[in-house]
């Protein structure tokens, strides 16, 4: 992901979206954004394949019609995010170089884009140098592996896997975002390989989605969870005892050939920043989980899941709920 994300420091003000134009000029194309006032807006740029991205907050679009083709814009993009806030996705013909501003002109304000070629030598107002975040969705059990089975007979399996499709939908319409599933269809798959399958692709978070099931049809709640401290000493203790398997994840330091006890801290170090990471990570997913659908709980939970095992990528599980529930095996 290249990107320079920062919010612009304009008043807070509600705004509507009232058309958008193009100019192509001295190799230039301006982009205007109409809108009723200024707000304050977030851009983000990004290569792969390059496109330019305007969140505006507190903005809603009066044109609904959005459409642009100029020197450097092949298309507009748009949609409503977080309910009061509108993303515009530029699709780009080549990376360039970005400015952006307001301007007032016949009483009319607009959001200027200028965007011109990327040529060798010249310094831009962004500079282009990380990829999309990349996400793994690892939908639970699969093939000969039915996971929990509801009253009606329903498989885990079967609900994770089209849960994690949904995600995996909705994230790669993200801009800046890359997601990938373990597993697309009903086979199985290891679990170590899931863990293996991550960090081939350079992953930055891996969230491990099954639903739970009790003799107890009454529980019922999503929750989330992270590696426990078992979990990451024994992890940690698998690790150092293949000298090889450190040197995968202690970037850009080899521990071959030093002290027991040194390889220990490397490593140890690794794991924390890690851990630390998915902590965030599960925080975030209960924020945003609360009050959208029921949790079991607010906290996060922790257990040694093997796929929770990962010491160099933040991981996470969720357990979506309980098949043993009749009504969230329903839903």
């Amino acid at each position: 992901m290249t990107a320079l994300s920062a919010w612009a420091a304009f008043s807070a003000g509600a705004a509507e979206i009232e058309g958008i134009a193009a100019e192509d000029k001295d190799g230039l194309s301006r982009v205007y954004v109409l809108l009723s006032g200024e707000v304050r807006y977030r851009t983000l740029s990004l290569d792969n394949p390059p496109r330019f991205v305007v969140d505006l907050l507190n903005t809603v679009n009066k044109a609904p019609r959005l459409s642009l083709n100029s020197r450097h814009v092949l298309r507009v993009r748009h949609a409503i995010r977080d309910r009061v806030n509108y993303r515009l996705v530029f699709d780009l013909k080549q990376v360039g170089f970005y400015s952006h501003r307001f301007e007032r002109k016949a009483g009319t304000v607009s959001l200027l884009i200028e965007i011109k070629d990327n040529r060798p030598g010249e310094s831009g107002a962004m500079v282009r140098t990380l990829r999309d975040a990349v996400v793994i969705i690892d939908p639970g059990h699969g093939g000969r592996d039915t996971g929990a089975v509801g009253k009606t007979g329903a498989y885990e399996k079967n609900i994770v896997l089209a849960v994690a499709r949904r995600m995996y939908s909705l994230l790669n319409h993200q801009a800046g975002i890359t997601a990938y599933l373990t597993r697309g269809k009903d086979e199985y798959v290891g679990l170590r390989k899931r863990i293996q399958f991550a960090r081939g692709r350079r992953a930055d978070v891996f969230v491990s989605v099954h639903a739970d099931a009790l003799k107890q049809s009454y529980v019922h709640g999503a929750s989330v969870y992270t590696l426990s401290e078992s979990g990451a000493s024994s992890e940690a203790a698998r690790w150092l005892a293949e000298v090889n398997n450190a040197q995968a994840f202690v970037s850009g330091d080899s521990i071959r050939g030093k002290e027991e006890d040194v390889a220990t801290i490397l490593v140890d170090l690794s794991q924390t920043v890690t851990r630390q990471h998915s902590k965030y990570l599960a925080d975030a997913l209960i924020d945003a989980l609360d009050g959208r659908i029921r949790l079991r709980t607010e906290k996060i939970e922790s257990a040694g899941f093997v796929v929770l095992k990962s010491l160099d990528i933040p991981s996470v599980l969720i357990e979506l709920g309980y098949m043993s529930h009749p009504g969230e095996e329903k839903k």
